[in-house]
C-alpha cells in the first residue's frame, strides 16, 4: 500500500529512491528494491478511481482471468467433462492465499495467479503443440517475475521444466526454444527488469535483494516447535496446525483429526500456519486413501502418471523455499491439491468422487473467505463510525496517525485535515487509541 500511495504522489522508482523518513516503519529499503508491476497497476487504479481501496480489486480481476484460463485448460485441452472442469477451474481460482489477500495489498495472491497461469499455458503448449501457448506461458512468467522477487526464482524453475519436457516430447526444436527463452530472459531481467534486477545486482550484488534477508527474518520468527525440523516436516506441521501467527518462543498448536479449530484468525488474512483451511487435512487424507485404490486400477494411465509428475514439480518449487511452513510464501502448494483432484476426476472407476471432494474443498475455502470478508466489512464499518465521531471535533483534538502513512491517507479521504496532524509522545497518558490504525491515537487539546 505504501508504494501505491508513493507512486500516486509522484514517486518514480526508475529515477529516484525513497528514504526512510518518506515512508512508514523504515521500509524504504524494501520499496526501492522490489519488483514494480503490481504497484504500477494498482497506482493506476487508484488514480483512475481516486479511491485507495479500489486498487485492491486487482487481485479479484486476476482471479476471474485465472478461472477462464483454467476452465479452458481442463475442458478444451485436457478433455475433462464440463462439470468436473468447472469445479477444478473454480477451485484453482479460489486458492486460499488469493482469497485471503483479496482485500489487502499483499502480493502473494497475485503471484499465485501468475504461477498457475504459467503452468497451465505451458501444459497447453505441450498438449496442443501450438506456440501461442508458449508465448502466453512466457508472458505469465514475465509478470510473475515482476510481482515478487521469489517469482523470479519460480519462473526459472518453470522455464527449466519446459526445456526438460520438450526434450522428451519434442514440440519445438531446441534451437527455437533456446532463442525464445533467451529473448524472454533479456526482456524480463534486463530490459523491462532493469529495475529492480539489474540495479539490485549493481548496488547490492544480488538480483533478488533483499529476498535472502527477508528469508532470514522469516526463520527468526519460526514457531518454537518447528526449529530443527527439515523442510518436509515444517510443511506438514504447518498444514496440520491450527490457524495462527505462532512465533518464537510460542509453539504452533497442532490440531487433532476432525477437530474444528477457531476460525477468527482467517479474518486477519493468510495465517502463517494452518492457512490452507479448516478442512484441508481431512480432505487430503481422504484423497490419499482414494488414490491408493486408483493406483491399483489406473496406474498405467497417462493422466495418473502426468498428474503425479506435475505434483512432483510443484513440490520441488515449494521445497526450494527454506521456510515452507509460512503459508503465503508457497501459494503454489494449492496446485498440488488441484492435481490430486484432477487425477481423481480422470480415473476410470472413481471419477464420481471428484465432485464430492470438489464440494468439500469449496466449503473449506468458503468458510475461510466468509470469516475474512465479514471481518473486513466489520472493520471498515467501525473505522467509518469512528471517523464520523472524530471528524466534527477535529479542531478540538490533536491526531497522531501512527506508524503507517496509509492510515493517514485514509483519514485524508474521510475529510480530516492531515496537515494539522502531530506526533503524540508514546508515554502520553491522555492519548486515546484510534481503532484499526497501528499506534494511531488522539488527545484533546489543552487550553
Amino acid at each position: 500500500m505504501e508504494a501505491v500511495i508513493q507512486m500516486h504522489n509522484g514517486w518514480n522508482p526508475f529515477y529516484s529512491q525513497l528514504i526512510n523518513s518518506q515512508v512508514s516503519a523504515g521500509g524504504a529499503n524494501y520499496l526501492n528494491h522490489f519488483p514494480l508491476a503490481a504497484w504500477i497497476v494498482e497506482s493506476d487504479l487508484f488514480a483512475f478511481s481516486n479511491n485507495l481501496e479500489s486498487a485492491k480489486c486487482l487481485t479479484s480481476f486476476l482471479q476471474f482471468g485465472l478461472f477462464f484460463s483454467a476452465a479452458y485448460l481442463f475442458n478444451s485441452i485436457l478433455k475433462i467433462n464440463i462439470l468436473a472442469a468447472t469445479f477444478l477451474a473454480i477451485l484453482t481460482s479460489v486458492n486460499p492465499v488469493t482469497v485471503l489477500s483479496s482485500y489487502s495489498f499483499y502480493l502473494d495472491g497475485q503471484a499465485a495467479v501468475f504461477f498457475s497461469m504459467s503452468c497451465f499455458f505451458s501444459l497447453s503448449f505441450f498438449v496442443r503443440r501450438d506456440t501461442i501457448f508458449l508465448f502466453l506461458a512466457l508472458l505469465s512468467c514475465l509478470l510473475l517475475a515482476h510481482i515478487k522477487l521469489t517469482g523470479s526464482v519460480y519462473v526459472c524453475l518453470i522455464i527449466a521444466a519446459i526445456f526438460v519436457v520438450n526434450y522428451f516430447i519434442k514440440v519445438m526444436s531446441l534451437k527455437q526454444l533456446f532463442l525464445s527463452c533467451t529473448l524472454w530472459f533479456v526482456l524480463t531481467f534486463i530490459v523491462i527488469g532493469f529495475h529492480p534486477f539489474v540495479t539490485n545486482t549493481i548496488e547490492k550484488k544480488s538480483p533478488i535483494y533483499p529476498a535472502v534477508e527477508l528469508a532470514q527474518k522469516v526463520y527468526e520468527i519460526i514457531p518454537a516447535n518447528f526449529i530443527g525440523e527439515n523442510r518436509f516436516e515444517k510443511l506438514w506441521l504447518s498444514v496440520w496446525a491450527i490457524p495462527d501467527w505462532s512465533r518464537q518462543p510460542e509453539n504452533a498448536k497442532i490440531k487433532n483429526l476432525l477437530d474444528t479449530p477457531s476460525l477468527w484468525h482467517y479474518g486477519d488474512g493468510v495465517p502463517e500456519t494452518g492457512g490452507w483451511g479448516p478442512l484441508i487435512v481431512e480432505s487430503m487424507i481422504l484423497m490419499f486413501v482414494l488414490l491408493l485404490f486408483i493406483f491399483f486400477t489406473d496406474y498405467k494411465s497417462e493422466q495418473f502418471r502426468y498428474g503425479f509428475i506435475f505434483i512432483a514439480f510443484i513440490l520441488a518449487t515449494v521445497f526450494i523455499n527454506p521456510e515452507p511452513w509460512c503459508t503465503r510464501y508457497i501459494p503454489q502448494f494449492w496446485l498440488a491439491i488441484i492435481a490430486l483432484l484432477y487425477i481423481i476426476s480422470t480415473s476410470k472407476h472413481f471419477s464420481f468422487y471428484s465432485i464430492h471432494f470438489s464440494i468439500l474443498l469449496l466449503l473449506n475455502v468458503f468458510v475461510m473467505g466468509k470469516v475474512y470478508v465479514d471481518e473486513a466489512t466489520m472493520r471498515s464499518e467501525n473505522m467509518k463510525k469512528q471517523f464520523a465521531v472524530l471528524l466534527p471535533i477535529q479542531d478540538k483534538i490533536e491526531i497522531d496517525f501512527g506508524w503507517f502513512k496509509s492510515f493517514r491517507y485514509r483519514m485524508h479521504e474521510a475529510g480530516f485535515d492531515t496537515t494539522k496532524f502531530v506526533q503524540i509522545p508514546k508515554r502520553d497518558s491522555t492519548d486515546i487509541p484510534i481503532e484499526w490504525g497501528v499506534k494511531a491515537c488522539y488527545r484533546f487539546k489543552t487550553k
